[in-house]
């Protein structure tokens, strides 16, 4: 049987499956209804959490959520590449946020403005749960998150 390419409507992952697929395996778009969830910014950007080194990867704001991906192009394995360069970057990132984030926006309880190094902008996002996201990005990005 053929496959069927699907494409992620979030995070324009492409994946392929002899039946139809209902939800992102990268993001967990809801794939039956693209219209539900609408991405409204999207950057490439770096993210640390709670002050923890931080990855390189995208950020997204849709209606429903902020989520951020780790950029699989980057890194060690992506430099080194292949099955050797994959078995690095998994000894290398054990234990550690490996996909990324997704916050309801429901959930986020202040956004304010911070830096990674000298130079570069950043905002940080606090969230219910008391875990403080920063995030390399501009500022007119904590204008689309401040309620």
């Amino acid at each position: 049987m053929k496959k069927i390419k699907t494409v992620c409507h979030v995070c324009e992952k492409m994946m392929k499956s002899e039946d139809s697929i209902a939800a992102c395996t990268r993001c967990a778009a809801n794939l039956a209804n693209p219209t539900d969830e609408i991405v409204q910014k999207k950057a490439h950007c770096q993210s640390s959490v709670n002050a923890l080194p931080g990855w390189t990867g995208w950020l997204y704001l849709t209606n429903k959520r902020l989520l951020w991906i780790k950029d699989t192009s980057t890194g060690i394995g992506a430099a080194i590449g292949g099955l050797v360069g994959e078995l690095i970057e998994s000894a290398v990132t054990a234990g550690k946020n490996k996909v990324g984030f997704s916050i309801p926006l429901d959930d986020i309880v202040s956004v304010e403005d911070g830096k990674f190094g000298l130079f570069a902008k950043a905002i940080i996002v606090n969230t219910k749960a008391g875990v403080a996201h920063k995030l390399g990005v501009k500022s007119d990005w904590k204008a689309l998150l401040v309620k």
